[in-house]
């Protein structure tokens, strides 16, 4: 998901409105959802993961977008961080769901 924030001033510390960052260190931030739905950020620094509603970065707390919940419904978004081997798997392993769906959905001429 793009850079995609809005900043605002609350208690003296810029909060920042993310569907995601990457920072140049290489830690990034992830939008995921919890399981009662609410928005959450997902902090990974390369070695290990963290969730929570907000982080504190410097001088800034990041904070999930506020999304429509009726967009919000039709997203799927992560919910948690699972092990997925080789890059090289992973890639194989959506490529090939990517077939699989858009053969089941072609319509033959």
């Amino acid at each position: 998901m793009p850079d995609q924030k809005v900043s605002h001033q609350q208690a003296d510390k810029p909060v920042v409105h993310t569907g995601g960052q990457v920072f140049s260190d290489g830690s990034v931030l992830e939008l995921i959802q919890g399981p009662n739905g609410q928005l959450k950020l997902l902090s990974w620094d390369g070695k290990s993961a963290k969730t929570a509603g907000q982080f504190v970065r410097g001088e800034e707390t990041f904070v999930p977008l506020r999304v429509d919940p009726v967009i919000l419904r039709a997203m799927r978004l992560p919910s948690k961080i699972a092990k997925y081997g080789s890059t090289r798997k992973l890639f194989s392993e959506i490529s090939g769901l990517i077939s699989r769906a858009t053969q089941a959905t072609s319509v033959s001429p």
